[in-house]
């Protein structure tokens, strides 16, 4: 479902004449919500499965400290690539329907590498691990994958093969650190500082991260954050006493109860799927190809 899928969905459950005086933000704010509450329940459910291996280039006036991807929550390794990570100049459609991607200054990679790809704009489709075909210097096809997005920007890639890391790295803290030894590093705030300032390689790293948009969340468990925001703002009127004795009852109360006790249980149900994530198969992206086991 698409957030404006979503939001029709809450309308519904609340009924017309209280979903006009919401406004916009509240719908947004229920959905973050629900994507937040069914993360972390995700997270717990199947940890290894939010993982991502993404490329490192040293920032530009420290060749030795190396930024952190804003979405990591756990850092789990960090590896010394020994070559140059190849910066994306575009992606576009290869005339089948396959994304075939340009890296200008040549990706040097041989037909059918394993190359992971990552912070492609607007072309999102393309971020992940891919086989290639190999087209020119500076293009190849990604093999199983379907073309949908206009690239706007960026893009980093590297290739995936046995010899891909030179060595990990390990971690010290701060108060060791003696400027003089490549294979260690240390965290200082949102950086990883490699302890030797002649340090020249890029790095790669593999870290844990908590999902944070609608994409993220499995589709089959999205019924959950229309659920969830029916029971945030479905309003049940009180009835009314009158005057004579008895009961007075709004024209809506019945169908507005029984769509909150609909929509907790959905959500229940949602947390449920939630806690008992298993990851199937069936992606043509390779790196969501994998198999993952449930860990308690």
């Amino acid at each position: 479902m698409t957030a404006e899928e979503i939001t029709k969905q809450i309308r519904l459950m609340v009924m017309e004449e209280r979903a006009r005086f919401l406004s916009p933000l509240d719908y947004t704010q229920a959905q973050t919500e629900g994507i937040n509450l069914l993360a972390h329940l995700l997270l717990a459910s199947a940890p290894e499965y939010f993982e991502k291996k993404v490329s490192l280039q040293p920032k530009q006036t420290n060749i030795n400290k190396f930024q952190l991807p804003s979405d990591c929550l756990n850092l789990k390794t960090v590896w010394d690539y020994d070559g140059d990570v190849g910066t994306i100049t575009g992606a576009a459609n290869n005339g089948s329907g396959l994304v075939r991607v340009t890296v200008a200054a040549g990706h040097g990679f041989s037909d059918a590498a394993i190359v992971t790809q990552h912070d492609v704009g607007g072309c999102t489709e393309a971020n992940g691990t891919w086989q290639i075909d190999y087209i020119d210097a500076n293009t190849y096809d990604l093999l199983g994958s379907t073309f949908a997005n206009a690239w706007t920007s960026g893009g980093k890639v590297f290739v995936e093969k046995d010899d891909t890391y030179k060595y990990p790295i390990d971690r010290i803290p701060s108060k060791f650190q003696n400027a003089s030894d490549e294979t260690h590093y240390f965290l200082n705030e949102d950086d990883v500082v490699i302890d030797d300032p002649e340090f020249e390689n890029d790095l790669i790293i593999l870290y844990r991260y908590l999902p944070s948009t609608l994409t993220e969340i499995p589709s089959r468990m999205h019924f959950g954050l229309w659920a969830y925001g029916g029971v945030k703002l479905i309003h049940i009127p009180d009835p009314q006493v009158q005057p004579g004795g008895g009961m007075a009852y709004h024209p809506d109360y019945n169908t507005l109860k029984k769509n909150m006790e609909l929509c907790k249980t959905l959500w229940e149900n949602a947390q449920r799927m939630a806690m008992d994530f298993n990851p199937v198969l069936g992606s043509n992206n390779i790196s969501d190809r994998k198999a993952v086991k449930r860990w308690l």
